[in-house]
């Protein structure tokens, strides 16, 4: 089976990184719009690629890798609290979770982070998920080959084969014109004339 190496999968995970540092102070649409042709073109040369996995891992470690930006960006606690809130954090727990003591990257990958900034987040910001590509690349593959699947409604507007009756539609047997069941005839020698059966 077809997979990415893994020489690939750090040579993309270096580039990104590089990306990272220098997007710090951006805003995190911009930086995405960014990303994309980095994305789009690494993801459209491994495209025949038959093991997934691979993707959906990068996937959530680019998330990450945002969520941490933003962790970063936000600086002190008090707004760090408030944007969790904003996106759905209880008071309560957006406080604790700011006082925890962890780094920036711990907190990117922990629950608060996730809650807060799930998957469709960054799907709105139009952020290139690699594992959705490569799937619709997959999907299309198969509808080229295979072309599109026709559902047969019989005339009786079930879908079954069952639920349309045969017996009344079997016409009777038709009997060939009298003349092309006459007897065939050959001479013989003596000349007289004798069936053949």
């Amino acid at each position: 089976r077809l997979k990415v190496a893994s020489v690939s999968v750090a040579r993309l995970k270096g580039k990104l990184k590089d990306a990272f540092r220098r997007g710090k102070g951006m805003n995190l649409k911009k930086f995405i719009t960014e990303l994309q042709p980095v994305l789009r073109g690494w993801i459209n040369y491994f495209r025949l690629s038959e093991v997934k996995g691979i993707f959906e891992e990068l996937d959530g470690w680019i998330r990450r890798r945002l969520r941490c930006v933003l962790w970063r960006q936000w600086k002190r606690r008090y707004t760090r609290a408030k944007r969790m809130m904003k996106y759905g954090i209880s008071e309560s727990r957006a406080w604790k979770s700011v006082s925890n003591g962890r780094g920036p990257w711990w907190n990117s990958g922990a629950s608060h982070m996730n809650q807060a900034f799930p998957k469709k987040f960054f799907d709105r910001l139009e952020l290139v998920s690699l594992l959705d590509t490569i799937l619709m690349f997959t999907n299309n593959s198969r509808t080229a080959v295979y072309g599109t699947v026709r559902t047969v409604v019989w005339e009786d507007g079930g879908r079954e084969p069952s639920s349309y009756s045969m017996k009344n539609e079997i016409s009777p047997p038709i009997s060939p014109p009298q003349h092309m069941i006459s007897p065939c005839y050959y001479h013989v020698p003596q000349g007289s004339i004798q069936p053949v059966p």
